[in-house]
């Protein structure tokens, strides 16, 4: 097996186990006893899905930064409507179900995965594809970040964003022309 394969294979089990790994951490108590924070999204969610307000609920995030786990759970919402799946619902009285909970930390948990994924990409790109998988190991065992892979709030989401930025920067820097810049 050649070194490309070898680092490929690497990476590959190096993601899935990130990614298996943050989901485990994310499943323990599906409630709003975990983890103070997810109160804020989950109170925008709220607002946006159950009563139609485009304005957030409240401010202490930014303020598009809980659309992604609004449109998960709003068309797992929609599916509990359609099928009458009760496991798809995502309120529960006047609070959010374990499902809910349990959608917005797995997509966190991928948001954490991706931003691995793109530090590797950046590492190979600036040095070689053995400092990528190495930078993106690192990043992976990291405690903050894995914690903030589970926890429902935009840390994560500005972690893989930045990353995004960066990268699509070095993309800009490398053409030179005005498309890439775009």
């Amino acid at each position: 097996m050649n070194q490309s394969r070898l680092v490929q294979l690497g990476l590959a089990l190096l993601l899935a186990w990130s990614f298996l790994l943050r989901a485990w951490v994310a499943t323990p108590e599906l409630s709003a006893n975990r983890f103070w924070d997810e109160r804020y999204g989950l109170e925008n969610i709220r607002s946006l899905l159950a009563e139609a307000e485009i304005r957030p609920a409240n401010g202490f995030h930014p303020s598009l930064s809980y659309l992604p786990q609004a449109a998960l759970l709003g068309a797992s919402e929609a599916l509990h409507r359609a099928a009458g799946w009760e496991a798809f619902a995502i309120f529960r009285g006047d609070g959010f179900s374990p499902t809910a909970y349990l959608l917005c930390r797995l997509l966190q948990a991928v948001f954490g995965t991706l931003s691995i994924y793109l530090t590797y990409r950046i590492g190979r790109r600036l040095h070689s594809a053995g400092v990528g998988i190495t930078a993106a190991l690192f990043l992976a065992v990291i405690e903050w970040h894995l914690r903030q892979s589970v926890i429902y709030k935009p840390d994560i989401l500005l972690v893989l964003t930045s990353l995004l930025a960066f990268l699509w920067s070095l993309d800009a820097w490398e053409r030179q022309t005005w498309r890439a810049y775009l």
